[in-house]
This record gives C-alpha cells, structure tokens and sequence, in this order.
C-alpha cells in the first residue's frame, strides 16, 4: 500500500519534486492546473482519469508522482508500471523519462519481471507481456508496484481483439 499522504503536505511534496526535476533536467517543468490536480489525486491515493490533449504532458503526471514518491523514501519502495500499446511509445518514454533523471526500463518478459531485484522508478510494457499468463498472478505477489497506468488508454478497443488473450483484461 502507498503510504498515506497528509492534504497538507501534497503541495510541499510536488512543489519539491519540481525543484528536482528542474535541477536534474535541462528543460524547466511548470505544471499545468490539470496536471497538477492529477498527481495530487494520485497523491491521495485516489483513481485518475486523464483525458487530455495529444502533447499536453500526460506522462509528466506519472513521472513527477514517481519523483514525489521518490523523494520520500521512507514510503517508498517501488515504482510505476505504464502499460503502453506501441514499442515506439514505450522507447520514447524511456528517453523522455531518462532526460528527467529516471530510471526507467521496458519489461521484456515475465522472468524479467519476476526477477528483478530492484524495480526502476518507471516500468514500462506492452499490453501483450501484462497480458501474458502469469503476469497479473507475478504483479500480485509483488509489493512494489504503487501506481498502474494505461497510456493511450483510447487505443485499448482497437487493438485487443489482435492479442492474445484479449487484452481487455488488463483493466
């Protein structure tokens, strides 16, 4: 379970995660309202929803909610899985997580999974490896994943019935 966070203390949390990522990365990262609300959901421990733009910064809310926990290592022991449906977004994402500071990886296989010692801040997977026998039983059995997320969750309809084991249960 992630650890409870004070309503208080999400502003000071983001506002610090910010300061880091501008230090580490050579663009400077100002939150827009939507994201801003989005990580503070997450912060809470609440479902999001994030229905915006293409090139609005939608993976900045999990990067900054994995540096926000991050900073907090008391808490924090884990990472975040981002589920994706294309090789070419999840390369990218590895660059853009990378150029913020990041350790992020692509799961290659369910040994993979099974077998790492350490999980990166950002996990990333196509839909065929979550949904590949074993893979929902192996993420149950790990305590260290805080935050799944589905990108181009819009794209899920069109490409499931192409997968195997229909990749509507990945919801």
């Amino acid at each position: 379970n992630m650890a409870t966070v004070n309503v208080d203390d999400t502003d000071t949390q983001l506002n610090e995660a910010i300061s880091s990522l501008n230090f580490r990365s050579s663009k400077r990262i100002d939150l827009l309202k939507e994201q801003d609300l989005a990580i503070k959901c997450l912060l809470k421990e609440k479902d999001v929803l994030a229905v915006l733009p293409t090139g609005f910064g939608k993976s900045l809310v999990f990067q900054v909610f994995a540096v926000v926990k991050s900073l907090d290592s008391a808490s924090w022991n884990g990472c975040v899985l981002v589920i994706c449906p294309l090789k070419s977004i999840i390369a990218d994402q590895i660059e853009e997580a990378s150029s913020l500071g990041l350790t992020a990886v692509e799961l290659e296989s369910l040994d993979m999974f099974e077998n790492l010692p350490r999980l990166p801040d950002i996990l990333f997977a196509l839909a065929e490896a979550v949904c590949a026998d074993g893979f929902r039983d192996a993420l149950k059995k790990r305590q260290d994943i805080h935050l799944v997320v589905v990108d181009e969750s819009h794209t899920i309809e069109t490409w499931a019935d192409d997968l195997p084991n229909n990749t509507t249960s990945v919801a």
